[in-house]
């Protein structure tokens, strides 16, 4: 292939990757400010309390994702202005990102999956009835991914900073792909983990009460969270698949997965708030929310009906 052909490829390839990015943006907005108005004017009856904290995730994520969307448009725009008609579009596009642009989008990013992984955690542990033994094993990934996250992070800028030679850029590139895999590695088993507690702790919780308790609350609440985790869980698998073939494949999952890490946790409280998760009105007896547990106790119900939340 010549180098005008590789050249013109790479430029569809820059420009594709910032605009599949903002069509996931733009479906993301749309799912962001449905989530707004459901966790506020939705069926759920829900405390001010638990409304500002679905509110606080929601915004949070959508905010982080929407960073690493725009420093990803700047930093293609800018160098389409720069260097867009010249013969070193590619090599300028590759080898001279500023340092800021690569932390503040990696940083946007590690903030939605701790975000993500966090919740996931918290939701484990309310609906375990708080015990921590069942949540051990995610908050260590969580801790380990995160170290990780921050030891790829700043090898990768330390190579921005001084870039090393030719002979010595492989080796460096191997050691990062190893931490991210790790990382992304990380999160993905902690995501599992929290959700296969979570759906089996629902599934014996539900055989111990009677048969009208499982069979209205218990497929709704399961198919919100598997969806939610789901969505989450494809895209890590998908990057790790993606990431030691070409950089543009790689970066394009990248991309959406920055979008698809707030998604998935906004689309659970969409489903808790419009009431999906709720009994329907003809089970008056049944007063507390579908994803409770154990509702002879009261404390436990109480931090249940929390869960809700996420």
């Amino acid at each position: 292939m010549s180098s005008t052909s590789t050249q013109g490829t790479f430029r569809r390839d820059a420009f594709n990757l910032v605009a599949v990015e903002i069509l996931f943006l733009g479906l993301y907005s749309g799912i962001f400010f449905f989530a707004l108005y459901s966790t506020w004017y939705g069926k759920l009856r829900s405390s001010l309390r638990q409304k500002i904290w679905k509110t606080t995730i929601i915004t949070a994520t959508f905010t982080f994702s929407s960073i690493h969307c725009g420093v990803t448009w700047w930093f293609a725009a800018n160098q389409f202005d720069v260097s867009g008609g010249t013969p070193n579009f590619m090599t300028s596009f590759v080898e001279e990102q500023p340092v800021w642009f690569v932390a503040l989008g990696s940083f946007a990013f590690m903030c939605n999956i701790l975000i993500a992984d966090s919740v996931a955690a918290w939701r484990c542990w309310i609906l375990s009835d708080k015990r921590w033994i069942w949540v051990a094993f995610p908050i260590l990934c969580i801790i380990s991914s995160l170290a990780t996250a921050i030891a790829a992070l700043t090898f990768h800028t330390t190579i921005q900073l001084h870039p090393p030679p030719g002979a010595e850029l492989l080796p460096k590139e191997d050691t990062f792909k190893t931490l991210f895999v790790v990382y992304i590695s990380l999160s993905l088993a902690a995501t599992l983990y929290s959700t296969s507690v979570i759906v089996g702790r629902m599934a014996i919780t539900y055989r111990a009460v009677s048969g009208v308790h499982s069979s209205i609350n218990f497929p709704h609440v399961v198919h919100a969270i598997t969806e939610s985790a789901l969505i989450y869980a494809t895209m890590h698998i998908i990057t790790l698949a993606l990431l030691e073939q070409a950089s543009i494949p790689f970066t394009y999952a990248q991309n959406i997965m920055a979008q698809l890490t707030g998604i998935a946790p906004t689309l659970l409280i969409i489903r808790t708030s419009t009431g999906y998760t709720q009994p329907p009105p003809t089970t008056g007896e049944v007063k507390t929310a579908s994803i409770r547990f154990q509702v002879s106790d009261s404390s436990t119900s109480e931090a249940a009906s929390d869960s809700e939340q996420v």
